[in-house]
C-alpha cells in the first residue's frame, strides 16, 4: 500500500479506475466502428468472401495469441505504456489507409487491430483488477463490461450512420480520432506510485496456484463454451429469425440486440451482488442459463418466445460475466496474466465458434441446428465447472448443485435428441421413384437472405462438387449487381446517380432490366421495378413514408440506352427494385450454370423458391400464411414454383385490411396489398414465376386469372383474407 494520505489515495483511484473504464469504452468503440464498417464496405465493392472469412479469423487469432503476453507483461512493466503503445498504433494502423488505400491496407488494418485489441483488453482489465479493492471488484467489473459491451450497440449505430454519409477515408478518420482521444485519456493515468495496489505477485504460494490449477481450468472451459455459442448466435441468429419470423430489418435487430441489451442493464447490478455473495454459484448459473436458451433458441417461432429465450441469455450473461472476470484474478498470481489468459480462451471461442457452426450449416443446411449445437457444446463445457464447484460445497449447498448437475445432464441429453431429431418445415419432399434410384448430391450456402439449397442428380460426385460451386459463386455475384441496397452494384448505382446522370450497368442488369420493363408494361404498372423510391426505406410500408414517394413511381420514366448499357432515372429520389423478380432470375441463372456443367437432374431452391428440371418429379409443400403448417403438396416438373405472401414482413396495423402493413405495395395506391394474403404459381421460368407471383398477389384472383391468361403453361393459387383457396386453370391439385 501506498504512504500517501487516504484522501488523496481514494481521490486517484477513483480517477484511474474511471479513465481505465474510459479507455477501454473508447478502444472498443473505435475498433468496433471499423469491424462494422469493413464488411460492409468489402460486400458493396465485391470483394471475395474467403478473403473476409480469413481476416476475420485471423483477427481473432491475433488476439488469443497476444492476450497472455501482453497481460503477463503488464504485472511486470507500466501498463499505461503498453496501453499507449497500443492505442497509439492502432489509430496509426486506421490512418494508413489514406496513404496506401488499396484492399490489402484494410485487410492488414483489421489484422493489426486484432494485435492491439489483444493488447488492450487483458491489460486494461489487469490493470482494473490491480488497484481495485478485493471487495469492490465484482461492482468495478460489472460496470466496466458494460461500457465494453455497450459497443454491441453502438459499434453498428455509429458505423452505420457514418457509412451512410461519408465514404470509408472519412470514416476511418472519424475512427482514428477515436482511438487517438482514448490516447488522450491515458495521459491523465494517476501514476502507479500514488495508486494502492492489491495485486502481490511475490507473494502467492506454489501450492496455493497448484490447487487452483483445476478451479482455474474449468472456468476457461466454460468461457470458451459461451464466447463459442454468442459469436455461433451473431453470425446466424439473423438468418434464422428471417426464416423463422420473416420479420422486417427493424424488428430483426432488436432481437439480435436483445440479451446484450438486457446484459448491459444488468452488468452493474449483478456486479455489485459478486461482491456480496458466492460467485462461483453465479457463474455456473450464468453460464448454464446462457447455454440453455441457445438451445431453446432452435425450437422458438414467435416473436414473443424469441424474445423470452434473449432474455434469459442476457440474464444468464448478466450473471456470469463479472463474477467469472473476478474468479480468474482469483486464479493466478498476476492480475494481468490472469486477465490475458482469459481473453485468450475467450478469443478461442470467437475464433473456433463460426468456424464449426459453418462448417454444421453447410453440412445440414439448418441455422437452428448450428445454433442449437453450440448451446449443447456450452452446456457441456460447464460440466467441469460444477463438478469444480460441487467439490468446494458442503450440505445443502452441495446437494441443490448435484441437482443442477443432473439438470444440465439431462438438458444435455434431451437436447441432443432434439438436435438430431429437428425438422425444419418440409417445403421440399421427394417423391418414390419407379425407376432406379439415383444417388443425391445435396449442397447448401448462405445467399439471398437466406439459405439457397441445391440437389443435384444422375451425375458423379466431381461434376456435382464442380457445378455447385459454379453456381455458389454466380449466385453470390448476381446478388451483389442486382441488389439495390447495394451502393455499387448496377442497380444501386443507377440509384445513387438518380437525377444526375446515365449509369452504365453489366450486361446481365441491362437484359434484366429490360425484360422487368417489359413485364411492367405488360401488367400496366400493377408490377413497377421503380417501386424503390418507397422500398429503399426500412419501414417503407409505413403510410407518411408511401405517400411521399408516390409521385416518383412510374417505369415508363426509366431511359434505357442500349448501345452504351446505360440507365437513367430522371428524378432525384427515384430508385429501382427488383425484388420482384431478380431472385427468381438468379435462379435461373443457377440452374442454367449446372445444366451445362453436364447434371441432368436438379432441383434449386432459395428460401422458398423453387426450380426443377431433368425427368424427375418433385412434391412442393406450399406454405400456409397464417400458420406453421402446409396447405398442401402439389407435384412438379420442369418448372419454378415461387410464392408471395403478406407473412413476409409485415408490421401489426389496425388501420388496414387485414390488419397488416406488408412489404409487397400497390404501385397505384403506395399501400399495402389486400386482395390476397397469399400466393403460389408455377411458370416455366422462375424469374417470370416470381414476377407473376408479386403481380397476382396485388390483382387478387379475379382480375388475376384473366391477366393470367396471356401466360403459356402458367398457373396460380390465391388464398384470400377469409381462408378461401382459389386456383387458376392449369394449378395442379394437391395430392396431401
Amino acid at each position: 500500500m501506498s504512504a500517501l494520505p487516504a484522501r488523496y489515495e481514494e481521490r486517484n483511484l477513483v480517477a484511474a479506475i474511471n479513465s481505465t473504464i474510459m479507455v477501454l469504452f473508447l478502444s472498443s468503440l473505435g475498433i468496433g466502428v471499423f469491424f462494422f464498417v469493413f464488411p460492409l464496405f468489402a460486400f458493396r465493392s465485391n470483394w471475395p468472401g474467403g478473403w473476409l472469412g480469413v481476416v476475420f479469423s485471423g483477427y481473432y487469432l491475433a488476439r488469443l495469441t497476444l492476450s497472455p503476453l501482453a497481460g503477463a507483461l503488464s504485472d511486470r512493466y507500466s501498463p499505461r505504456k503498453l496501453l499507449l503503445g497500443a492505442t497509439f498504433c492502432a489509430a496509426s494502423l486506421v490512418s494508413w489507409y489514406h496513404v496506401v488505400p488499396r484492399q490489402y491496407t484494410l485487410l492488414a488494418i483489421q489484422f493489426g487491430l486484432g494485435l492491439c485489441s489483444g493488447i488492450l483488453k487483458p491489460v486494461l482489465f489487469g490493470y482494473l483488477a490491480r488497484i481495485t479493492p478485493e471487495k469492490k471488484q465484482g461492482r468495478i467489473f460489472g460496470w466496466s463490461t458494460a461500457a465494453a459491451n455497450m459497443v454491441f450497440f453502438l459499434g453498428p449505430a455509429l458505423g452505420g450512420l457514418l457509412f451512410s454519409c461519408l465514404e470509408i477515408n472519412e470514416v476511418l478518420l472519424v475512427v482514428a480520432g477515436i482511438l487517438l482521444l482514448a490516447a488522450v485519456v491515458l495521459f491523465f493515468f494517476p501514476k502507479t506510485e500514488t495508486l494502492p495496489i492489491f495485486d502481490k505477485p511475490e507473494e502467492k504460494a506454489v501450492s496455493t496456484r497448484r490447487q487452483t490449477a483445476v478451479s482455474g481450468t474449468a472456468l476457461l472451459v466454460a468461457v470458451f463454451g459461451r464466447t463459442l455459442g454468442i459469436s455461433s448466435l451473431l453470425v446466424f441468429f439473423p438468418i434464422l429469425l428471417t426464416q423463422k419470423l420473416a420479420c422486417p430489418d427493424w424488428l430483426t435487430g432488436l432481437l439480435v440486440a436483445l440479451p446484450g441489451g438486457i446484459s448491459c442493464l444488468l452488468l452493474p447490478f449483478t456486479g455489485r451482488l459478486a461482491d456480496r455473495l458466492d460467485r462461483r454459484l453465479f457463474i455456473l448459473g450464468g453460464m448454464t442459463m446462457s447455454a440453455a436458451a441457445l438451445v431453446m433458441i432452435g425450437y422458438c417461432s414467435t416473436t414473443g418466445t424469441f424474445v423470452a429465450v434473449g432474455t434469459i441469455m442476457g440474464i444468464g450473461t448478466a450473471f456470469s460475466l463479472p463474477s467469472s472476470m473476478v474468479q480468474a484474478t482469483e486464479y493466478r498470481a498476476g492480475k494481468g496474466r490472469a486477465m490475458g489468459i482469459f481473453q485468450m480462451a475467450a478469443s478461442a471461442g470467437f475464433l473456433f465458434g463460426p468456424i464449426l457452426s459453418g462448417l454444421l450449416v453447410q453440412l445440414t443446411a439448418s441455422p437452428a441446428l448450428s445454433i442449437n449445437t453450440a448451446g449443447i457444446f456450452g452446456l457441456i463445457s460447464c460440466f467441469p465447472l460444477a463438478v469444480s464447484v460441487v467439490r468446494k460445497q458442503q450440505g445443502t449447498t452441495r446437494f441443490r448443485i448435484n441437482g443442477l448437475l443432473v439438470a444440465i445432464l439431462i438438458l444435455i441429453l434431451v437436447s441432443g435428441l432434439g438436435a438430431l431429431r429437428y425438422k425444419q418445415l418440409p417445403a421440399v419432399m421427394e417423391l418414390k421413384q419407379t425407376t432406379k434410384k439415383q444417388e443425391t448430391h445435396r449442397f447448401a450456402n448462405l445467399a439471398m437472405g437466406g439459405i439457397v439449397h441445391l440437389k443435384l442428380e444422375g451425375t458423379s460426385k466431381t461434376t456435382a462438387d464442380q457445378a455447385a460451386n459454379e453456381a455458389f459463386s454466380l449466385i453470390a455475384a448476381l446478388e451483389r449487381d442486382f441488389g439495390h441496397r447495394n451502393a455499387s452494384g448496377s442497380i444501386g448505382n443507377v440509384n445513387r446517380l438518380a437525377g444526375k446522370t446515365p449509369a452504365e450497368v453489366s450486361s446481365a442488369a441491362f437484359a434484366l432490366l429490360e425484360r422487368a420493363l417489359h413485364f411492367c408494361a405488360r401488367t400496366k404498372g400493377v408490377f413497377d421495378i421503380t417501386i424503390g423510391a418507397i422500398t429503399v426505406y426500412p419501414l417503407y410500408y409505413q403510410k407518411k413514408i408511401s405517400q411521399r414517394a408516390a409521385a416518383l413511381i412510374d417505369y415508363r420514366t426509366v431511359v434505357l440506352e442500349p448501345s452504351r448499357h446505360t440507365v437513367f432515372l430522371p428524378k432525384p429520389g427515384m430508385a429501382l427494385d427488383l425484388g420482384g423478380l431478380a431472385k427468381g432470375s438468379i435462379v435461373d441463372a443457377a440452374a442454367a450454370v449446372i445444366k451445362k456443367a453436364g447434371v441432368p437432374s436438379a432441383l434449386i431452391e432459395a428460401s422458398g423458391d423453387f426450380y426443377c428440371y431433368g425427368n424427375r418429379i418433385w412434391k412442393i409443400g406450399i406454405q400456409d400464411p397464417r400458420s406453421e403448417g402446409l396447405l398442401g403438396v402439389i407435384e412438379v416438373k420442369n418448372a419454378g414454383v415461387c410464392g408471395s405472401g403478406d407473412y413476409y414482413q409485415y408490421i401489426p396495423s389496425s388501420g388496414t385490411e387485414g390488419g397488416r402493413s406488408h412489404h409487397i405495395l400497390d404501385p397505384h395506391t403506395s399501400a399495402s396489398a389486400a386482395r390476397s394474403i397469399g400466393v403460389t404459381v408455377i411458370a416455366p421460368r422462375t424469374e417470370l414465376a416470381d414476377a407473376l407471383a408479386t403481380t397476382l398477389f396485388i390483382m387478387g384472383p379475379e382480375r388475376g386469372r384473366d391477366f393470367l391468361k396471356d401466360f403459356d403453361d402458367c398457373a396460380a393459387l390465391w388464398v384470400l383474407p377469409d381462408g378461401t383457396l382459389v386456383s387458376s386453370a392449369g394449378f395442379p391439385p394437391f395430392i396431401e
